[in-house]
């Protein structure tokens, strides 16, 4: 089953930021492992100039990984921009919950962020919201949270996306992009991988699975 994704969007300083500084512990101490995302329509410089890793990178490296015992950071070039589903599959896969900040126009469950000082008008449709975060009273159909109050949020969250049963699911990814699989064939590929396993000692088949496959020209 592929790992919840939920969208904070928001206006600018709207305080998007500030809720996930707040939600995130409140969700890690509950014991769910969150991963979060956050989305620039920029071309965002993240590494140091004078840094070595800076300077290889502006060498030519079109990829650099940086290691260390505790935290790993990578800066690659892409021609277009990554389907979140892939960045979730390659990189967040033991992940509870992926959080993201921005990504108002991708199809995931929206949470959207109202502040006062900022705007009372909504910057998405009322249809693409799942629930409203804000320091006012809003008139919606949709759940309303106040911004202060993290732990009904929290609740509202665990209950919606990580307390239901989980279904298995198939995802395809070729070339970075996502390919729609059939149900049939889902189910088709999950006994005969699970079939492949049963054969195999010290395998536990009813855990996540994962299969790579990568041809050389």
């Amino acid at each position: 089953m592929s790992t919840p994704i939920i969208s904070i969007v928001g206006k600018s300083k709207s305080g998007k930021t500030t809720l996930l500084e707040k939600l995130i512990p409140e969700l890690k101490s509950r014991g769910y492992r969150i991963g979060v995302i956050k989305h620039s329509v920029h071309n965002h410089q993240i590494d140091i100039p004078g840094k070595d890793s800076y300077r290889i990178k502006e060498s030519g490296a079109e990829t650099i990984i940086i290691s260390s015992s505790k935290k790993i950071s990578m800066i690659r070039d892409l021609k277009e921009e990554i389907d979140l589903r892939f960045i979730e599959f390659k990189y967040l896969e033991d992940m509870d919950l992926i959080l993201t900040e921005g990504y108002k126009r991708r199809k995931f469950p929206k949470i959207e962020v109202l502040r006062s000082k900022v705007s009372k008008e909504p910057s998405c449709s009322p249809n693409e919201v799942f629930a409203f975060i804000s320091d006012f009273p809003i008139k919606s159909k949709r759940p309303v949270f106040d911004i202060d109050d993290i732990k009904a949020f929290a609740d509202f969250i665990e209950s919606k996306f990580l307390l239901k049963k989980k279904k298995k699911k198939v995802e395809l990814f070729a070339g970075g992009k996502k390919i729609p699989v059939k149900k049939f064939v889902q189910d088709f590929i999950i006994n005969v991988v699970k079939a492949m396993l049963s054969s195999l000692k010290g395998v536990d088949k009813d855990k996540k699975i994962e299969l790579k496959i990568e041809e050389e020209k």
